[in-house]
């Protein structure tokens, strides 16, 4: 028989067990709680064999006392009941406990799981933004800096100074080469007018001699003809005159023998005498008439070749005249060349002023100065880099496994979280996608053609725009480079 100490001891041990022993073994605590209420019922006779004994009733322990165990045996029935019903209340309460812890984790991580389900997620992003860098477009020494790093700027705003002196020198020198090829334009302007009128004259003077000079021709091949003519006429009267003066002087031969002989009157000697001096002033006539028909023809012939000379020297003056028609289009190309050479003047005086306004050095657009490199006194050449403008846009480029962009379009509105602000989040959308993977814009792109081939998973570039009423005081702060942490609702 055990003692009370040792049944008490048990009692505590078995408390001890059934307050540490985890949820999980909760098949073994029937069992655990039969031992227990054995043990209670055997406390209790013992208790009752002492009190009775202390007492002395009975003088010695009672014979063949109920043992715990037939005790038990006897008491079964309603220990079982209620040990039964008591575990039913213990079963259902853990089970209810358990249905509700269940049912508040879940209302708890409803929102996580259905991100994580609805969402591609990537930690390699990173915001990006238009960086201007500022160059010198000329050379020359810096003569002032007017920024300071970090400092924000204006559109416009001169951000440093290139000494103008050498430019300067530059734009007068092209402003007094435009006043003389204007000048050297409005000569040849007026050598042009010039030969206009002299080419006018010469031609029409040209073509009134070479019409006279025609006309005298005509005349002239007239005047041969006909002096021609006279000619040939006058030879026929002469010789008709000279036969006349034969005949003439045989009869007055014939005459004078006849007279000599007495056989003729004196009379008749003397008519034939007069005949025959009639005869010879014909023929003499006739002579002196081929004579002036010669020299008429002679006139004419020297008439002609005089009308020829007139007629060359009017054709030298058309030719003359031709030269300076060709002259007044040589100075017309020389007054178009004027123009164009003033043209050019002018343009190198604008390029000049363009130059002189290179000199000021003004910022692209509305943005914080950043990487500044310029000093004053410095020598630069044109496009030597002087510092950087960031500009206000700012957008995210995000670098997703091309496994994740199954279900991912343009428009979707996406969840930002950038690693300076913390648990500060923004809103966003997709704006497009990358044309080629990161990979195929590499230095040194891969070529799968050759060797032994590994599938790599490719990150295409996604392009996410801020939403603005997200930003707020944020927009200031936000910065190209920082890190982001970017959420797709894909679903």
């Amino acid at each position: 028989m055990k003692t009370i100490g040792q049944l008490s001891r048990r009692t505590e041990k078995d408390g001890k067990r059934l307050e540490s022993e985890p949820l999980a073994h909760a098949q073994n605590r029937e069992q655990v709680y039969e031992e227990a209420a054995h043990t209670e019922q055997a406390m209790q006779f013992d208790l009752s064999v002492t009190d009775q004994w202390k007492q002395g009733t009975t003088g010695q322990l009672p014979q063949n006392p109920v043992k715990p165990t037939e005790q038990s045996s006897i008491e079964t029935p309603t220990s079982k009941q209620k040990g039964s019903k008591f575990h039913k209340l213990i079963r259902l309460f853990m089970t209810v406990l358990t249905v509700l812890m269940c049912l508040t984790g879940a209302l708890a991580y409803y929102p996580n799981i259905y991100e994580f389900l609805s969402t591609e997620k990537t930690e390699d992003a990173y915001v990006t933004g238009h960086v201007h860098q500022v160059s010198s477009r000329l050379a020359g020494t810096i003569e002032s800096v007017l920024v300071k790093d970090n400092q924000w700027v204006r559109e416009g705003q001169v951000l440093a100074t290139i000494d103008p002196k050498d430019v300067q020198v530059e734009l007068e020198k092209a402003q007094a080469r435009v006043l003389k090829v204007q000048r050297d334009a409005t000569a040849a302007k007026q050598v042009v007018v010039y030969a206009a009128r002299n080419f006018s004259a010469v031609s029409q003077n040209a073509d009134g001699s070479i019409a006279q000079a025609q006309s005298a021709i005509t005349k002239a091949e007239s005047g041969i003809t006909t002096a021609e003519k006279d000619v040939v006429l006058a030879k026929q009267k002469l010789i008709e005159r000279e036969a006349e003066l034969h005949k003439a002087k045989l009869d007055l031969d014939r005459y004078e023998s006849l007279a000599k002989e007495g056989a003729v009157p004196t009379e008749r000697l003397e008519s034939a005498r007069k005949d025959y001096d009639v005869a010879l002033a014909a023929r003499d006539g006739s002579m002196e008439a081929i004579e002036q028909s010669n020299s008429r023809l002679n006139q004419a012939y020297a008439e002609l070749r005089i009308s020829k000379s007139q007629l060359v020297n009017a054709r030298a003056q058309a030719l003359q005249a031709d030269a300076a028609d060709a002259q007044i289009r040589v100075n017309e190309e020389q007054q178009a060349s004027s123009q164009a050479a003033i043209r050019e003047a002018e343009a190198d005086v604008k390029n000049a002023k363009l130059r002189l306004g290179y000199t000021r050095i003004v910022a692209p657009v509305s943005g914080k100065v950043g990487k500044k490199t310029v000093e004053e006194g410095q020598r630069v050449q044109a496009g030597t880099p002087l510092l950087s403008v960031v500009g206000t846009d700012k957008w995210i480029v995000a670098n997703y496994k091309e496994t994740q962009l199954k279900n991912m379009r343009i428009g979707q509105r996406v969840k930002i979280s950038i690693d300076a602000f913390g648990d500060r989040e923004f809103s966003g959308h997709v704006e497009s996608f990358s044309p080629a993977s990161g990979a195929s814009f590499a230095l040194l792109p891969p070529d799968n053609a050759t060797g032994n081939f590994t599938k790599i998973v490719q990150r295409i570039p996604v392009k996410i725009v801020f939403n603005h009423d997200c930003l707020d005081q944020f927009d200031q702060l936000i910065s190209p480079g920082m890190s982001c942490e970017v959420k797709v609702w894909v679903h």
